[in-house]
C-alpha cells in the first residue's frame, strides 16, 4: 500500500492553481508536522500495514526546517518504502539541496511545470523567478541523480494554459525529454485553487477538442500518462494513457453512469467537479467498445477494440 504525508506549512501561496488547504483546514484535512508524522507512522506499523511507497506533499515541504528529518524518519522506519516528494522544484535550484535530497537514494520526484517561459509559468504561480528556479532546479536533478532515481513532470490543465498546451508539451521535449515520464492532469479544484474558480475553471467538453494535439506526443516521451479524466471524456486513443489517481472518496458516478460498459475501468468524477458542472457532459459508453485490461486498479486499460478480444 502507499500513504500520503502532507507536510503542511503556512504560506502566502498565490498560485493559482495551489490545491493546498487555507490555513483553517490544514489539521482537520489530515496534514502533518514531525510529531504528528510520526505517531502516524507508529499506528501504521502497529496495525500491521505493509507500506511501499510514501508521497510527501504539502505546502511545499522543502521549505519546511523539519523537511530533511523527515524525510530521514521515513526511510528509517519504513526501510522498504520508496518516498515520492511532489514538490515546485525550486529548492532544487541549489546544487547542495539537490545533492542531499539525492543522498536519500530511495526518492522519486514528482514536479509541476505550469508554462514554456518566464511569463507563462510565473503568472500562474505568481512567484517571479520560479520558472528559472524549478526548470534549473529539474537540470540540477538531471545531473546529480543516481540510477534508479526517477523524475515526473506534470502539466496541470485549466483555464489560463489548455488553449496553449503544445507550447509546453514542445518546451518539455526540448529541454526534458529524459525524465521518466510526463503527466497532463486535470485540475482539481479545492484548496487555495476555489478562490480562483473564476480564471482557472475549465470542463472536460471544453478541454475535449484540445486532444487532438496530444497524438503526435505519445510515443516522444518515455511515457505519457493522463491523471484526473473520465473516460467518456477522453478519446479511446488516449484510454491506455490514463491513470486513476483519486481516492475513491473523492469521486462519484452520477446516475448517467450507470449503463456504461467501461465504468469498472473508468475514474469517475471529482466530487467537486460534479458540484460545479453537474454530468451533463457524460456519454455513457456503449457496449460495442471491448477493452483489453491490465492487473493493475491504477492503470486498467492495455488497450481498446471495437471486435471483442479472443480468450487465450
Amino acid at each position: 500500500m502507499h500513504i500520503v504525508i502532507p507536510l503542511w506549512n503556512k504560506c502566502n501561496n498565490k498560485c493559482v492553481m495551489c490545491t493546498n488547504p487555507v490555513a483553517e483546514q490544514s489539521t482537520k484535512d489530515g496534514c502533518f508536522d514531525f510529531i504528528s508524522l510520526k505517531k502516524f507512522i507508529k499506528k501504521e506499523k502497529k496495525r500491521g500495514s505493509v507500506i511501499d511507497a510514501v508521497y510527501i506533499t504539502g505546502g511545499e515541504p522543502t521549505i519546511r526546517p523539519d523537511f530533511f528529518e523527515s524525510a530521514d524518519y521515513i526511510l528509517k522506519s519504513l526501510p522498504s518504502a520508496k518516498i515520492n516528494l511532489l514538490s515546485n522544484g525550486r529548492r532544487f535550484f541549489y546544487p547542495d539541496f539537490a545533492r542531499k535530497c539525492l543522498s536519500f537514494g530511495k526518492i522519486d520526484f514528482i514536479i509541476p511545470i505550469h508554462g514554456w517561459d518566464e511569463k507563462s509559468h510565473d503568472a500562474v504561480t505568481g512567484a517571479r523567478g520560479s520558472f528559472n528556479q524549478t526548470v534549473n532546479g529539474l537540470r540540477n536533478l538531471l545531473r546529480l541523480r543516481q540510477p534508479g532515481q526517477q523524475i515526473e513532470i506534470r502539466v496541470i490543465i485549466h483555464g489560463i494554459n489548455y488553449k496553449k498546451l503544445s507550447k509546453i508539451f514542445d518546451f518539455l521535449l526540448k529541454e526534458f525529454s529524459s525524465v521518466e515520464r510526463v503527466a497532463a492532469i486535470f485540475a482539481e479544484y479545492e484548496g487555495h485553487a476555489v478562490k480562483n474558480l473564476k480564471s482557472v475553471t475549465l470542463g472536460y467538453k471544453e478541454f475535449y477538442p484540445q486532444f487532438k494535439f496530444f497524438e503526435k506526443y505519445l510515443v516522444k516521451f518515455s511515457e505519457l500518462r493522463f491523471y484526473h479524466f473520465p473516460l467518456c471524456m477522453m478519446p479511446e486513443k488516449i484510454w491506455p494513457y490514463m491513470w486513476r489517481t483519486i481516492d475513491e472518496d473523492e469521486i462519484i458516478f452520477p446516475k448517467k453512469c450507470a449503463g456504461c460498459s467501461v465504468k469498472g475501468s473508468c475514474l469517475g468524477l471529482h466530487k467537486n467537479y460534479f458540484k460545479l458542472f453537474g454530468d451533463k457532459e457524460l456519454k455513457p459508453v456503449g457496449k460495442d467498445v471491448f477493452l483489453v485490461k491490465s492487473d493493475n486498479y491504477h492503470h486498467p486499460i492495455i488497450n481498446v477494440q471495437r471486435k471483442k478480444p479472443k480468450k487465450n
